[in-house]
């Protein structure tokens, strides 16, 4: 039974992210309203994700980096605490 909860708590991850994949491409390629409604798009769907349970170690790294996104390009102290902060996990993860 604990099986079978994980890999649909898996199965809703990897969905979720591939949806987020998706409109981030898509914005990639697009400009004007459509820029604008993709961008609003991406914003509701990082939330959803967010909100989901992780399935893993990897998916908290990848919480992190959605939260963190602003901060990881800054090259302040906090934005280099973070950096090494997701480095420590991936490293630890393997």
């Amino acid at each position: 039974m604990a099986d079978q909860a994980l890999l649909t708590r898996a199965a809703r991850w990897n969905s979720a992210c591939e949806l987020l994949n998706t409109l981030n491409l898509n914005l990639a390629q697009s400009q004007g309203d459509e820029a604008d409604r993709l961008e609003k798009a991406i914003a509701e769907q990082e939330q959803l994700t967010l909100d989901l349970e992780a399935p893993h170690l990897n998916a908290v790294v990848q919480k992190l980096q959605l939260i963190w996104e602003l901060d990881l390009q800054k090259p302040d102290e906090d934005g280099g605490v973070k950096r090494l902060i997701l480095a420590d996990l991936i490293s630890l993860i393997g």
